[in-house]
């Protein structure tokens, strides 16, 4: 029933507790006060050091240690996309092309940096012969901190709660309230059936935050190495101008608005003009808290809002160096509970950016399906898991996208999702729209008078 009590554990039930000294454990690790804070590079390596430490004691004595270090130990490994083989990266970069998340930061590398930064902090402090540098196994360190980042809460790992799948909308049926060093408890948040799968939510849980708004599909695959089930959420933005700094030819301007570069998309004007170069990284230059009152929104009311509006004076003292966004959109996919028919429902103002931008990615995702084969998955040398995950997302993206595209012809256009700041999407467009589109239109209007 709803407010049972699911799974409930103390101290001793975890295999980790960052806040809670730890000094007699028998791992051989010193897990306590003056092992790691939250300074160091990686917040977490004083967990994967852990829980690497009991993989090794697994290997020389299984019953060395627990149930729950022996039932980790035998998960799957590698299955997180920035631990790929090569091939499997080369094979998702291929079909996703490079404008498309997490492409970027699966292409990234984090084996050197993380096993570099966690191995020099943990060999200057433990005393365990397993953790020496001339004894490291580096494959069994990675599955460590995989297993901390993909079952863990935070750096915790919890019996039980790790084995919660995860699933949004209405399957989202418990709440998780955790004390440090004290308390860990999972409670239904509505009445779950005899066999009803129990399940966790990774970006929407009652204690996520605004992960809700800037962690989608995309991010659950980057960070957990899988596709979600309904409902899906799409965020896609231009991140170009981001690596460029050279702003001087990038701007907007009284003349770009009258060429249409700018223009509210409302009224049926269309943008005409590409922009010359893309570039500026705005992100020292807009704090978001000009007035000092801590609301981010910089006009000394405390109000709701949370994106800041590039051209506003209080923001930007040169409203002249605002970059060129082409698209920037977010949107759920989910199924009708009654005609169990998929559904778009938009999070943010369309433009015409925005839809070009889709029927593009849509046509060059439908035409790298030919590559779905067992052939080239030979070729390639790919192994199953990373073949299959890597065209799960390419399948969600191509039903995502022509949804979308079938849903915007009903949809109202407009710019004004181009000019927001980097919290574009933590913006809740059904209860502050009113107050962005005014803005907005206020400063349309002053642009052409001037």
């Amino acid at each position: 029933d709803s407010d049972d009590i699911i799974n409930t554990g103390g101290k001793r039930d975890r295999i980790n507790e960052k806040s809670d000294g730890a000094d007699d454990n028998d791992d051989g690790y010193d897990n306590g006060d003056e092992s790691f804070d939250e300074e160091d590079d990686y917040d977490n390596c004083d967990a994967y050091w852990l829980l690497y430490s009991q993989f090794r004691a697994y290997q020389k004595d299984p019953s060395s240690v627990s149930p729950y270090a022996r039932y980790l130990m035998q998960q799957e490994q590698f299955y997180l996309p920035t631990l790929w083989t090569p091939a499997g990266k080369e094979l998702l970069i291929d079909i996703l092309g490079e404008d498309l998340p997490p492409v970027d930061s699966v292409s990234a590398g984090v084996i050197d940096e993380l096993t570099d930064t966690c191995n020099i902090a943990a060999m200057a402090k433990s005393p365990d012969r397993a953790l020496r540098e001339d004894d490291f196994d580096q494959d069994l360190f990675l599955h460590a901190y995989m297993i901390v980042t993909c079952r863990g809460d935070e750096e915790i790992l919890v019996p039980i709660y790790d084995m919660m799948n995860h699933r949004n909308g209405h399957h989202y049926n418990t709440h998780m309230d955790m004390e440090y060093g004290k308390v860990f408890t999972i409670t239904a948040n509505q009445d779950i059936a005899r066999g009803q799968q129990i399940y966790n939510s990774y970006n929407h849980c009652n204690r996520c935050g605004n992960r809700a708004n800037t962690f989608g599909t995309a991010e659950i695959f980057r960070s957990y190495g899988f596709v979600e089930h309904y409902p899906r959420r799409i965020i896609v933005e231009d991140t170009d101008y981001l690596y460029d700094e050279d702003t001087s030819d990038d701007t907007i301007d009284d003349e770009d608005l009258e060429n249409g570069k700018v223009m509210d998309q409302e009224d049926g004007d269309e943008d005409t003009d590409e922009p010359e170069e893309e570039g500026g990284d705005i992100s020292d230059d807009y704090d978001g808290d000009d007035d000092g009152d801590g609301d981010g929104d910089g006009d000394g009311d405390d109000d709701n809002n949370i994106a800041i509006f590039l051209f506003e004076d209080e923001y930007n003292d040169d409203e002249e160096n605002l970059p060129h966004i082409q698209y920037r959109f977010k949107f759920d996919v989910d199924r009708n509970p009654i005609t169990d028919q998929l559904e778009v429902t938009f999070l943010s103002p369309l433009n015409q950016g925005s839809i070009d931008f889709m029927k593009d990615e849509l046509q060059s995702l439908q035409q790298h399906a030919g590559m779905k084969t067992s052939e080239e998955q030979h070729r390639r040398g790919v192994p199953q898991m990373e073949w299959d995950n890597a065209w799960a997302l390419h399948d969600a993206y191509v039903d995502a996208f022509a949804l979308a595209l079938e849903h915007a012809k009903g949809e109202q256009l407009s710019d004004i999702i181009l000019l927001l700041d980097d919290d574009w999407d933590s913006v809740d467009w059904e209860d502050e729209g009113e107050d962005y589109y005014r803005r907005y239109q206020e400063y349309l209007e002053k642009s052409q008078q001037d």
